[in-house]
């Protein structure tokens, strides 16, 4: 199966000065000075290492509001993964102390993003972070729908008295 992060949900990444540790919910998470700590939907946080073309965003992410370090997944980024059928541990590979080991469930997600880096996601974060499907078509068809139904729900807040050309400010 394939899976791509939903480019509409919104983190925010903090680039970190120093190293240090923290505590993600698949276990404790080694970080070296210049990584991102990233903030999700559910205040879960993990390790995100920058980007190779600019330092100043993390791997995998598009800046959207410079004021705040909020980021959002660039699209179009198609991963495999699977449904773990036991509980387990992945010692990750892009901690260069090798002390980061994180632990995953029985139905939590296996994420492979790239040969030698595979990452466990909580199903119930992934559920509502990432897109699933058999092929990417279906992904995008997906995430079409997502933002058509975004969309019909902001015009349904602007409209006022039941007229949709009237609209009113919505405070983001």
């Amino acid at each position: 199966m394939i899976c791509m992060k939903n480019p509409y949900i919104l983190v925010k990444a903090e680039k970190q000065a120093v190293g240090g540790k923290v505590k993600t919910l698949e276990g404790e998470a080694t970080y070296n000075a210049g990584d991102f700590i990233v903030t999700g939907i559910a205040n879960e946080q993990w390790v995100v290492k920058p980007n190779i073309n600019n330092e100043s965003v993390p791997k995998g992410y598009i800046l959207v509001n410079t004021d705040e370090n909020i980021f959002r997944p660039s699209g179009n980024v198609f991963k495999t993964c699977e449904i773990a059928n036991q509980a387990g541990e992945i010692k990750v590979s892009w901690d260069s102390t090798g002390n980061t080991i994180l632990k995953y469930d029985a139905g939590d997600y296996l994420i492979k993003h790239d040969e030698d880096d595979i990452a466990p996601c909580k199903k119930e974060i992934f559920g509502k972070t990432y897109v699933v499907g058999d092929s990417e078509k279906e992904i995008i068809d997906k995430l079409l729908n997502f933002k058509f139904k975004e969309i019909q729900k902001m015009n349904e807040k602007i409209a006022i008295d039941g007229n949709p050309n009237i609209a009113k400010p919505i405070n983001w």
